[in-house]
């Protein structure tokens, strides 16, 4: 399987809107063909059945997260609603060892069906990003309406939250220029063992 979301990004490169949303929707396939490949590297040790139900129930939950940011939702969808959901999905198909788990606050925020498309990859990447900063215990997210914005933020305490060395990652950077095309904003912070990103997200 190959995909070509990790085709470099130049950085003052500019990516037409349609072109990001298909990046940001099918960033999956990357996970799935690595959850794949690790199957595959323990079918061929005689790792057991252990390691093998794990990959597949990985691939299971990275099938269903494909399906619920690509298929169209309700004209009036809650978006605490995408949050638990992609949470849930992404902690299964994606971590292991000591339990996370994803409290959020909300106030009741609802999109269309075209907000809903838009606005769902975000929180898939905001998530993917505060997952790899944390090894166990809470992530925060928040979700409220501010003016004429939807503000988002997702943040998780972590003695090892850094910025990598290497700057930010493809997904990021993909991110932010779709939300600059969207008139939205993305603020990232890792400072004294604290990760966190916040979107304002116009309606």
């Amino acid at each position: 399987m190959s995909c070509n979301c990790q085709r470099p990004v130049r950085e003052h490169a500019d990516i037409p809107v349609p072109v990001a949303l298909h990046e940001l929707r099918h960033r999956y396939a990357n996970e799935l063909a690595a959850t794949l490949a690790s199957l595959q590297i323990a079918r061929a040790r005689g790792d057991g059945d252990r390691l093998i139900e794990e990959a597949i129930d990985r691939i299971e939950a990275q099938a269903k997260l494909a399906r619920f940011l690509i298929e169209p939702h309700g004209p009036r969808f809650q978006v605490v609603d995408g949050v638990l959901n992609i949470g849930a999905l992404l902690i299964r198909s994606r971590h292991s060892g000591p339990a996370v788990h994803i409290r959020v606050k909300t106030a009741p925020v609802s999109l269309d069906t075209q907000e809903t498309a838009e606005f769902l990859p975000v929180i898939n990447e905001l998530l993917v990003n505060a997952l790899k900063h944390v090894r166990e215990g809470i992530i925060h997210v928040a979700v409220k309406k501010r003016g004429n914005r939807l503000v988002l933020t997702v943040r998780n305490n972590d003695e090892n939250a850094t910025m990598p060395a290497e700057g930010e990652g493809q997904g990021v950077a993909i991110l932010r220029r779709y939300l600059r095309h969207k008139r939205a904003s993305l603020t990232i912070r890792a400072k004294d063992g604290e990760y966190s990103a916040i979107v304002a997200w116009p309606l």
